[in-house]
């Protein structure tokens, strides 16, 4: 599982480590097969799907981090699965929205599992935890024996031991997205694997259309849009999303303004606090991500630097935030994009949607 819950976790969250996988099952491939047909995802970047001609599919994989390289080809022959393991809750949301968290038999960091469905599969011991301490514990992986292990491809990890085993690991990227639709897409990934390509398809292709009803809405409104920064302060310098991240996209498709739109990285910005704090003075709206127990305030924000309740948004109480101790935004939030966006849009412009009961983030409103 992705370790993105502390409290100073970012906005959205960006990894700038990437590491090859080599633990993918790559057959040798007759030279008289060829490719029926390739499926290019519409958002997504870091994947394309083949149908040979011999009924395989060859999943290939690509390095987000550095664009034109391929992290891992893998050449599978559907099947029935009945036992796949998973590392990271974005994992667990995308098997079920595929209706397969039956097959899910192991899961990394358990005890951090915050899918309702999940946790209740855990606790009754169908679901069973893959790590020790912060690390996968390989007999154990071993003892599960998935079908298919999907893995993520940071953090150093090596997983050459159950190629050995030959067990399957598909290093899922999608956290490198640049679009929210782009995440979510990935779950054709899992379909092509799992033998639910239709199901894949209709899932998506329902999100998708939602997401883009919503935006075309947000487009719709007669006011300016706002201006919004996101992000956090740690050890003197701010910690903010690129423009070129899905958290601007989300900000933009929710009819504002992303004050560090023109930054291009494939991790988090970082700024002076004094750079900050000038940039961010007269910003209509700040975003925060937290994790912690009941409901941030600004008494709480104002623990961090008392001069953060000088800026125009602290001032008009245009604060809006996520707690990803009480909501699974590390997780459920992946294959629900038009969710967050509806939650925005409420933010910037409550008119829109008057009805909507936010599920991610919410607005702190001035008390002053």
């Amino acid at each position: 599982m992705k370790k993105l819950l502390s409290p100073f976790s970012v906005f959205f969250i960006f990894s700038s480590v990437l590491i090859g996988i080599s633990c993918n099952q790559v057959s040798n491939t007759n030279d008289k097969v060829s490719v029926i047909s390739t499926l290019n995802p519409k958002w997504a970047k870091g994947f394309a799907i083949q149908t040979m001609s011999d009924s395989t599919k060859r999943i290939i994989l690509f390095n987000l981090e550095k664009m034109g390289d391929t992290l891992s080809v893998t050449e599978w022959r559907p099947k029935q699965v009945e036992r796949v393991a998973c590392l990271s809750t974005t994992h667990i949301a995308i098997l079920q929205k595929l209706d397969q968290l039956d097959v899910l038999k192991g899961v990394g960091f358990a005890e951090l599992v915050q899918n309702t469905e999940a946790k209740t599969k855990i606790q009754a011991g169908s679901i069973i935890n893959l790590t020790t301490s912060h690390d996968v514990d390989a007999e154990v992986v071993f003892s599960v024996n998935p079908q298919l292990f999907f893995v993520y491809p940071f953090g150093g990890m090596n997983y050459e031991r159950y190629k050995e085993k030959n067990i399957p690991c598909i290093p899922i990227s999608e956290y490198l997205e640049t679009h929210p639709l782009g995440r979510a897409e990935w779950i054709k990934v899992f379909g092509a694997l799992l033998n639910e390509e239709k199901k894949a398809e209709e899932v998506f292709n329902a999100i998708e259309k939602e997401y883009l009803t919503l935006k075309e809405l947000a487009m719709t409104r007669s006011e300016k849009s706002p201006s919004v920064f996101t992000g956090f302060y740690d050890s003197g310098s701010w910690f903010a999303p690129p423009g070129n991240s899905f958290a601007a996209q989300f900000i933009l498709d929710a009819g504002a303004d992303y004050i560090f739109s023109d930054s291009i990285s494939s991790g988090n910005i970082v700024i002076p606090f004094e750079t900050m704090l000038d940039r961010t003075f007269n910003v209509d709206f700040w975003g925060k991500i937290v994790f912690e127990e009941g409901a941030l305030t600004q008494d709480k924000i104002a623990e961090d630097d008392e001069r953060l309740t000088q800026l125009k948004s602290f001032k008009d109480g245009n604060i809006f935030y996520c707690n990803a101790a009480e909501t699974d935004y590390h997780g459920d939030a992946v294959m629900q994009p038009e969710i967050i966006l509806k939650d925005l849009i409420l933010v910037f412009h409550p008119k829109l949607l008057q009805d909507h009961k936010p599920v991610y983030f919410k607005s702190i409103h001035s008390h002053i």
